[in-house]
């Protein structure tokens, strides 16, 4: 069975990572519609005898192409229908019509997120893009997907006017949330103090919907709906579904996009897998791979030498219908990154054609482990041609030995060359319950060096935790040692006392434990002290006082307590009298 989905993860609320699940989805039945497409000069009439010769009716057309859509008889199924046409000497060719699906994922309402929050904005170095263009107003992107929430503030001044393909006496409008997510990555409006920020804030976003109110479209809606974009002025078409076996109609509607300088980005597919995806597969379509924060492969994502570059794809935050906003995984995500970048690119360089722009896109990709043709997309290196910003991050040869319950600045050196707009520094430790630290730093232009402080927590024993710092893919990594309580005092109440009696030990340490401590005493020579109760310092405490019973002697006798925590020990000398 033939499978085809939109290429999206899963979604969740901000801060949490969207539910694990592939969109290429398993057909449970058969398609119900075939695409003929007939020979030139063929008549209508022809058509219409060779549907009636089987009981099968004719319920629809492409205009661009005039194939016409048969829908089944009940006494076939859509591949013996498609064998029959295909038996025609007049046809050129004949395949189902598969339904593309979508899985639904609940989005959860956020306040106000930013810029910030969006790490693949800055891992494709969007922010230095934007000192050049914002993207040009004159710039379409046509999303051929679920629709667009029309309203979402974030979205309404950016979006220029669309298509129902299900539907074309209703807007295109969005209750599924999938394809105004992908209008958020390519085109949230900048700087309008409102929720996030898209690669390509000022261009104009095409609504496209081929999802009816069933939740479901075809392929012959997607190819109209890349026709139709393409006849109204899309500069860029953004599809973010696709399937595993080629479609002859898909592929004549991205050639004819492509010969009227349109440029199509789709999604690889969340198979995992080296197998092509459709249109992604195209001759003349840009495919796009999804990669993490640090330029690897997502476990998810198509991949391969038919790929032809990659781009951000996991846990992206982006518009959501009624005003929210949601973080979602997959390839879906990852195309509208790249669409974005095209638009910048577009809108830097007016007069280019589709072959330019995709050669800006690709031949300017910083250069990953191989998984895709170029590499991953970047947004400053498509704008001005030239190399993304390189730099690089180390920490300072600080002390690897940090005592707990304490405040320590850790600091390191940025090397190389720095946007122009400044940098945000990632931080994550990988125990908080050891180590807190802040969650970024800002750095300017012309900073070389960092510093932050952190906090290390209370601990039982020695912890040992890594500190990562991180931006646009470049990172580095030191390993602290926590260190557990020690000993930082001990003094007796009494230095001198007869055998029989009873004195106080005062046990210091050098900070607070998540633990009870325990504390081990003991004299030399042996057995001339006894401590009363349990040798240990309750969690939370710095201070104990023990009490010890001094032994009878015949003579005055020097006698050593050791007080020993962990590997410290401190040892005080008691003269004992008869």
């Amino acid at each position: 069975m033939k499978r085809w989905g939109l290429f999206l993860i899963g979604v969740g609320c901000l801060g949490l990572v969207g539910v694990s699940k592939a969109q290429s989805t398993e057909q449970t039945e058969s398609a119900q519609q075939v695409i003929v497409r007939y020979k030139s000069g063929t008549r209508d009439f022809g058509s219409v005898v060779a549907a009636t010769a089987i009981g099968a009716r004719i319920v629809g057309a492409l205009d661009k192409t005039k194939a016409q859509i048969i829908a089944v008889p009940f006494t076939m199924n859509a591949e013996r229908v498609a064998a029959y046409y295909r038996s025609l000497p007049d046809v050129l060719y004949a395949e189902p019509d598969y339904a593309v699906e979508l899985l639904d994922s609940p989005g959860v309402s956020v306040s106000d997120p930013d810029e910030s929050q969006q790490q693949h904005l800055s891992q494709i170095h969007a922010p230095q893009a934007w000192q050049t263009t914002f993207g040009s107003p004159s710039v379409r992107v046509a999303v051929v997907d679920t629709g667009v929430d029309l309203s979402h503030p974030d979205l309404i001044d950016n979006i220029t006017q669309g298509r129902n393909i299900a539907d074309p006496s209703t807007e295109p409008t969005d209750a599924m949330g999938h394809g105004t997510h992908c209008a958020g990555i390519i085109a949230a409006k900048v700087g309008n103090a409102t929720g996030g920020a898209g690669v390509a804030g000022n261009v104009r976003i095409m609504p496209v919907r081929v999802f009816d109110s069933e939740d479901k479209a075809y392929v012959s809606r997607v190819a109209e709906g890349i026709y139709w974009a393409t006849d109204n002025g899309a500069n860029i078409i953004s599809i973010s579904l696709g399937g595993v076996s080629a479609s002859n109609t898909l592929e004549d509607a991205v050639n004819y996009a492509y010969q009227h300088n349109v440029l199509v980005v789709a999604a690889a597919g969340n198979d995992g897998s080296t197998s092509p995806s459709y249109p992604a597969a195209f001759e003349h379509v840009v495919s796009v791979a999804a990669c993490d924060q640090n330029d690897q492969r997502a476990s998810f994502s198509n991949y391969g030498s038919w790929v032809s570059c990659a781009a951000p794809g996991t846990n992206i935050l982006s518009t959501w219908p009624g005003n929210r906003y949601v973080r979602a995984s997959g390839t879906s995500m990852a195309a509208p990154v790249v669409s974005g970048i095209a638009a910048l690119a577009w809108s830097a360089m007016p007069g280019a054609t589709v072959d330019q722009i995709r050669s800006r896109i690709l031949d300017t990709a910083v250069s990953v482990n191989g998984y895709v043709a170029s590499g991953r997309a970047d947004a400053f290196a498509a704008v001005t041609g030239g190399a993304a910003p390189t730099f690089t991050l180390s920490f300072d040869e600080s002390p690897s030995a940090l005592a707990g319950n304490s405040y320590v600045k850790l600091s390191g050196k940025v090397g190389g060359q720095l946007p122009n707009s400044g940098m945000t520094l990632h931080l994550t430790s990988s125990s908080s319950k050891a180590l807190r630290i802040p969650s970024q730093i800002k750095l300017k232009a012309n900073q070389s060096t960092f510093s932050f402080y952190a906090h290390t927590m209370p601990v039982s024993a020695d912890a040992s935790v890594s500190v990562k710092i991180e931006a646009s893919g470049i990172s580095a990594e030191k390993d602290f040692t926590v260190q557990g309580p020690a000993l930082r005092a001990v003094r007796v109440n009494r230095s001198t006392a007869r055998g029989g009696t009873r004195i106080l030990l005062y046990v210091y340490l050098t900070g607070r434990s998540d633990a009870e401590v325990p504390v081990e005493i003991t004299s030399n020579p042996s057995g001339m002290a006894q401590v009363l109760g349990n040798a240990a310092i309750p969690k939370g405490r710095v201070l104990m006082a023990f009490p010890v019973v001094l032994n009878q002697v015949a003579s005055a006798t020097s006698v050593d307590l050791q007080v020993k925590v962990g590997a410290s020990a401190i040892t005080k000398t008691v003269l004992i009298l008869p």
